[in-house]
């Protein structure tokens, strides 16, 4: 076959350059025609009749306004046949409107459509797209497709892709963007991109003499987004995946109706060709190079010629037949001989590929990917030019004549010729064979989804849970599938290019989503990095020994990413994808080791014999290479994985990371103890495990100078540790000699231990009160409390030695921790905070807010003595619920979207300002993250296989001893809850007694703090797979279905309101018929009017007179409360009088005095409420036992 350098074109007269890139400038030659030229044709493919574009009919302001036109919304069914049917009814209703437009202004000739299509039609056409588009989301399917082959719809078909292909034309001849890229810019202006860029700019601007341009005068007219292009890529990427579905369901069907279907393929092409809207880099082709990943095959290019004769003979048999029908019309002869051309056909596979490389020049992405994975489901195969292009000569020179059905194989062996069919017509060319596209198709699709990610702005885009879909199930271009039995491989330069593109697009961000990009890292399986003994620097020497594929093929990235990763996980407090993705880390590092030992003995395999030196021992492990399992994750990285695993309590895992048995170490070797990036961290899990032997190594790595950081870590293992001299010392230090002062978690830690020991010596008394030991919980209560009280006085705040902008920041910090001590039932606290009076009185709002860290260590306290139900309700007391304004707007990847007009108010001062969430932050102290729902969600999981197993071994106890006599049941002890959180039994003489559930009411409530937690960790941004990881599986699974059973109530109620459709309608005729009235009708109505009001008073006397006698007794109730509420008030006054009295000295009381005074009162209303509230809840238990006594007695007896 011979190739051109050039594409051919149709064969018509005045042929203007038909394949010109799109939107690009057209010259006023080329639609003007030539003198002495005469019009040949008078059809769709005519090209000397000159094309008036209205483009006042679509200037920017009407596009605008049809842009902000809402499709109307019809209901669709949830059946499947259903939802297929509503979308073909209105595809008809769609084409029924649009046509009634064109009868209504007829155009002379078919193709003068485009440019006579009024804005009424346009607007319909644009409907018609968007509901095509939704057609295909809905159904999976294309739907003018199904129509053509399933109801045999050809005509509307081929109406319907004529309608979008007018529109199409008409919005592209009156676009305003006369260029595109850069290259579209260079081409129309003659010049190289090296010329375009090499202009040097004036030192001076110059005024230009050209007119105003009207409407541009407007920042919001220049920076509004580009409707014409937005409207043409809709319209046009619709006409791709019709014709490309219609390719692949022609595959499948008889020859008679395959025919049929591409003869319709063949005209649009064909049109789509001759208005310009196929660009002429499709046909384009230059040899790859050896290190280029992605590159255009040879196919188009080499049938360019084959592919212009099909469509021309497609034209020209249309034009033929348009000619005959008139000639028939008037009587006359057919002008034409009729002869038949000896044209190759081409098989669908040629024209699918055509369908996919123009949806990669023109951006149609999201389309291309949509029909790749309908020829996957379909069952095509995709195979490599690379092979074929070792020998690109024969390419060149290759004939397709009537025995060639394939390009030639690389293989040596024959190519077998198909035998012709019966009718003897020549098999068509399927170019790589049956069913069966090229990769490289798939892989430059692949290349181009990076450039669809969303960057927030509006709806565009392509959200990166749905990008990474997209690039799982293309990702076999880049990665092909291998033999080896390991999970993981080395890295290849396909995949490091296509991973730089994706980072480089910004449509992730691993530090606001971090779970997202661990699906993004399992794309493939090329990520191990090469060998590197350590982290070296790179000489400038060395990088001259490197090949080229080393450079582009080796590269430890991957590992860098997962250790970022890894660290965004840690920081956010997303445990169980932290720990899964460690081990991901840890087994490509394990295959890196591998390999490198599998390089070292093959380079020796072939010398066997001889014994390995020294010096190559040494190169094969350096010294220090083998200190840590690790060597990528950075000490920063660790100390934030020890704090999520303090946090989250999994000790064995941390312990394995510090004193792992392995042959390579453990991944924190002893040498880094005394690091003071990881010594804290190092430090809190000793404290929070009790391991001294951890805690004590760690301070004697610790060199001076140390960090104020290490000291307050080591304040904390000091007080968990109850090493009480040592903690005093450690204070005044940072007050005299480092000019600092305590923290945050210094207050928690002392406060948690606090309520643990006073959890634990209430269960010492209610055990037995006379056992007393050394060191016994009393005195380390005792000096605990004596360490609070002189936090809480100020003996350790900071000494003031600069202005600070802030000077009371401590005392209101120290308030932030009172206002958490009330609502936590704790003696020691409760004594505490009697001694304790605040200065002034100072509201929530202005309080400074306490980090969760700190808040999470008493939150745990309060979980492990009081139990979930306590713990929730502390958290939802003092932690802020509400999702910010900032996480609501975010989308899935981690982008932020911009705000909508529609959600500005600009009537505010700040347009974005929430008012709501404002004041619930003035009333919280805490802002939670997961580990802090954490905490709620083990304790109720804890309670929850306690009173499970309870339950199962009440019920095993009670058919044991079902044989027992009734004697003994007056004599039985009380029940004690066996309970661990709830041990304290209803004789304690403890003064707060702990209220005490049966098993039943402590799984109940357990399941609710559960679901609780659920919809804390799904606000809190955390994955459905983690959050049935942190809750159980039954929990999530019933949480979830709840949800949707909401979500279904709530659906059918917004149906049940709209549904009214026949009151509405009898409203709406009632106000269309009503007509004025004269003033004898008026008087009438009145006099009717007032006959029905003494009627209906007549009636309710009757009613009254004969009303319940308990109904009176309520009312008189309501009334004597009512009565009471006003003495109340009265007294109430009376009283506030009083305190605004004058003293005994005569002198005013001050505002200070006054609300000392109320919260003295306030303070003994509530210790007298909550003084009534227990005898209630004693009384409650008593009750409950008594009743449940004679029930278990029935059933022993039973």
């Amino acid at each position: 076959m011979t190739s051109y350098l050039y594409p051919a074109r149709f064969l018509c007269l005045q042929c203007r350059s038909s394949l010109h890139p799109p939107f690009a400038a057209s010259s006023r030659a080329s639609t003007t025609p030539r003198v002495g030229w005469r019009l040949q044709w008078n059809n769709q493919y005519s090209v000397g009749v000159k094309r008036p574009v209205k483009g006042r009919v679509f200037n920017s302001g009407v596009l605008k306004a049809i842009g902000c036109l809402k499709s109307p919304k019809w209901p669709i069914p949830q059946s499947q046949g259903r939802r297929s049917i509503r979308f073909k009814k209105l595809l008809y209703e769609y084409l029924s409107l649009i046509s009634r437009d064109a009868a209504m202004h007829p155009a002379r000739s078919t193709h003068e459509a485009a440019s006579l299509m009024t804005r009424y039609s346009f607007t319909r056409t644009i409907e018609l797209a968007h509901h095509l588009s939704t057609a295909r989301k809905e159904l999976k399917r294309d739907l003018l497709a199904h129509l053509g082959f399933k109801a045999k719809k050809w005509s509307t078909v081929y109406e319907a892709l004529g309608r979008l292909a007018d529109a199409a034309e008409a919005v592209k001849g009156a676009s305003h963007h006369k260029h595109g890229v850069i290259e579209d810019r260079a081409s129309s202006s003659g010049l190289s991109l090296d010329q375009l860029t090499d202009n040097d700019i004036p030192p001076h601007p110059q005024a230009s003499q050209a007119t105003r341009i009207i409407g541009l005068d407007r920042l919001d007219a220049i920076t509004y987004r580009p409707l014409d292009r937005d409207y043409y890529m809709l319209l046009m990427g619709q006409i791709w995946t019709s014709l490309g579905s219609i390719i692949l369901d022609a595959v499948d069907a008889s020859p008679a109706e395959s025919k049929l279907a591409m003869s319709i393929v063949y005209r649009i092409l064909a049109r789509l060709h001759h208005s310009g809207l196929v660009s002429e880099r499709v046909y384009k082709y230059a040899t790859p190079d050896i290190h280029q990943a992605t590159y255009r095959p040879p196919g188009m290019h080499l049938l360019s010629s084959h592919i212009m004769d099909v469509l021309s003979d497609a034209a020209w048999l249309v034009h033929e037949a348009e000619v005959a029908a008139e000639a028939a019309a008037a009587g006359k002869e057919a002008p034409f001989i009729p002869a038949k051309i000896g044209i190759k056909e081409l098989g669908h596979e040629i024209w699918l590929e055509f369908i996919l490389w123009c949806c990669v020049e023109h951006g149609h992405i999201n389309e291309g990917v949509w029909l790749t994975n309908q020829s996957i489901r379909k069952s095509w195969n995709f195979q490599s030019w690379t092979p074929l292009l070792r020998d690109e000569k024969s390419l060149r020179n290759t004939r397709i004549d009537r025995n060639i059905t394939t390009w030639p194989s690389p293989d040596p062996a024959v190519i077998k010729p198909e035998p012709p069919n019966r009718a003897g017509a020549p098999s068509p060319f399927h170019g790589l064979g049956r069913r069966t596209i090229s990769v490289e198709v798939a892989t430059a699709l692949l290349d181009n989804l990076p450039n669809l990610a969303h960057m927030g702005l509006g709806n565009g885009g392509t959200l990166a849970n749905q990008l990474l879909r997209d690039i799982s199930n293309l990702k076999f271009a880049i990665v092909p599938p291998t033999t080896s039995n390991s999970k993981f491989l080395p890295t290849t330069k396909r995949v490091n290019w296509f991973i730089a593109r994706i980072m480089e697009s910004g449509g992730l961000a691993p530090e606001a989503d971090p779970q997202l990009f661990d699906g993004f890292l399992k794309l493939t399986p090329h990520v191990v990095p090469p060998w590197n003994n350590g982290m070296c620097t790179v000489e400038e020497n060395s990088l001259g020994k490197l090949y080229p594929s080393q450079l582009y093929d080796e590269t430890t990235a991957f590992t860098g990413f997962m250790a970022y990763n890894l660290n965004y996980h840690s920081s956010k407090g997303f445990c169980g994808t932290a720990l899964r993705l460690f081990a991901m880390l840890q087994n490509v590092m394990d295959a890196c080791k591998m390999q490198r030992v599998d390089e070292f003995f093959s380079s020796h395999v072939g010398n066997a014999n001889a014994a390995l030196s020294f010096q190559e021992l040494d190169s094969f492990t350096s010294p220090g290479s083998l200190s840590s399992s690790n060597p990528h994750l950075s000490l920063v990285t660790i100390a934030h994985l020890f704090d999520l695993i303090t946090t989250s309590r999994a000790f064995a895992f941390g312990e394995w990371l510090l004193l792992s048995n392995d042959v390579d170490g453990p991944t924190v070797p002893m040498s880094a103890y005394g690091n003071q990036a990881l010594a804290p961290s190092l430090l809190r899990f000793a404290a929070a495990t009790k391991n001294n032997p951890i805690g004590e190594a760690v301070i004697r790595e610790l060199t001076e100078p140390v960090s104020v950081n290490t000291l307050r870590a080591l304040l904390n293992y000091r007080i968990a540790m109850h090493h009480w001299d040592d903690a005093v010392p450690l204070l005044k230090y940072m007050r005299d000699h480092r000019l600092k002062s305590w923290s945050h978690n210094n207050i928690a830690s002392i406060v948690a231990e606090i309520i643990r020991l006073d959890h634990s010596l209430s269960l010492r008394q209610s055990s037995d009160p006379t056992h007393t030991t050394a060191g016994d919980p009393e005195t380390d209560l005792a000096e605990a409390k004596k360490i609070l009280y002189r936090i809480l006085f100020g003996e350790f705040d900071e000494i003031p030695w600069r202005t600070r902008s802030d000077s009371r920041f401590q005392a209101n910090t120290l308030i932030s921790f009172t206002r958490i001590f009330h609502h936590l039932s704790s003696p020691s606290l409760h004594e505490i905070l009697d001694t304790v009076v605040e200065p002034e009185h100072a509201p929530m709002y202005r309080l400074p807010y306490i980090p969760s860290t700190a808040f999470n260590v008493i939150l745990s306290a309060v979980a492990e003595t009081k139990g979930s139900l306590a713990a929730r309700n502390i958290y939802e007391r003092f932690c802020v619920s509400h999702t910010s304004p900032e996480i609501n707007r975010m989308v899935r990847g981690g982008i932020t979207r911009f705000y909508t007009k529609a959600t500005r108010d600009f009537r505010k001062g700040d347009p974005n300002f929430d008012a709501k969430y404002t004041r619930h932050l003035q009333e919280k102290l805490v802002f939670p993250n997961p580990n802090t729902v954490r905490i709620l969600a083990q304790a109720a999981i804890q309670e929850y296989d306690d009173a499970v197993s309870e339950m199962k071994s009440k019920s095993t106890s009670e058919a044991t001893t079902a044989h027992q006599s009734d004697d003994h049941s007056d004599h039985l002890p009380p029940i004690p809850i066996a309970d661990k959180n709830h041990s304290i039994s209803i004789q304690s003489p403890s003064p707060a007694p702990e209220p005490t559930f049966l098993p039943e009411e402590r799984k109940m409530h357990a399941e609710g703090t559960l679901i609780f937690c659920a919809k804390r960790f799904e606000a809190l941004n955390m994955n459905g797979a983690e959050i049935a990881h942190e809750v159980g599986q039954k929990i999530y699974t019933r949480y979830r279905k709840s949800k949707k059973e909401r979500r279904e109530r709530r659906r059918r109620l917004r149906v049940e309101l709209r549904g009214n459709v026949s009151l509405k309608t009898a409203l709406t005729t009632r106000v269309s018929n009503w007509v004025p009235r004269t003033k004898s009708e008026i008087a009438k109505m009145r006099i009717a009017s007032e006959e029905r009001r003494k009627s209906r008073r007549v009636k309710w006397e009757k009613a009254k007179g004969s009303r319940d006698p308990r109904t009176r007794k309520e009312l008189k109730k309501s009334r004597q409360a009512e009565r009471e509420r006003r003495v109340w008030r009265v007294r109430e006054r009376q009283r506030r009088r009083k305190e605004v009295e004058m003293k005994k000295g005569g002198e005013p009381l001050t505002k200070a005095e006054m609300r000392r005074f109320r919260r003295a009162k306030g303070r003994e209303r509530r210790e007298k409420r909550e003084e009534e509230e227990r005898d209630k809840e004693s009384a409650k238990q008593v009750a409950r036992q008594a009743l449940a006594r004679p029930i278990i007695f029935a059933q022993r007896h039973h």
